[in-house]
């Protein structure tokens, strides 16, 4: 299959936190611990956690 991936991209804001660049892969959104940290307003030893816990 040669689909060209298409999406669409929502971008939030938490206050004055800066812009964060993602990286598209087919219908993944993909972002590193910290992007995530930054994102979610959280520590990244939380985020760590939860997805220790998903795998």
């Amino acid at each position: 299959m040669n689909e060209k991936p298409s999406g669409k991209v929502i971008l939030y804001q938490r206050g004055d936190s800066p812009a964060i660049d993602v990286r598209l892969t087919g219908e993944m959104v993909w972002l590193s611990l910290n992007q995530l940290a930054d994102l979610l307003g959280r520590d990244k030893s939380t985020i760590s956690r939860h997805i220790a816990n998903v795998f």
